[in-house]
């Protein structure tokens, strides 16, 4: 028999809450930057909210550089060639575009 899990606990408290996973998109922000509460939001409409993790580059190294299937870096203090996509903020149009152009490639392509 099929079991039933709650995407949106926080709705429904008693549900039964998914295993947790482990990220498939992991933000990596440097030099003491934290990317801004709006592109994260929009990050997380994009993904399922289990999907995205956001980690500060020296948490990230003190880790031994955790993966993921996409690793995303904002400002990075050392060459990471690991990761899928890099820039610095503030974002330019060009940045944008080639990031949400990784993002489909990357978590949507067949």
């Amino acid at each position: 028999m099929p079991v039933w899990y709650c995407r949106h606990p926080e709705r429904l408290p008693l549900a039964p809450v998914p295993d947790l996973r482990p990220a498939t998109v992991l933000l990596v922000a440097g030099q003491g930057v934290l990317p801004s509460e709006r592109l994260v939001a929009d990050l997380r409409l994009a993904l399922d909210d289990r999907e995205l993790a956001v980690m500060a580059e020296t948490a990230w190294l003190a880790a031994g550089r955790p993966g993921a299937a996409v690793l995303l870096g904002l400002n990075l203090t050392e060459a990471a060639p690991e990761m899928s996509w890099q820039a610095s903020l503030p974002l330019t149009p060009v940045h944008k575009r080639q990031l949400w152009s990784c993002l489909c490639k990357l978590c949507f392509a067949p």
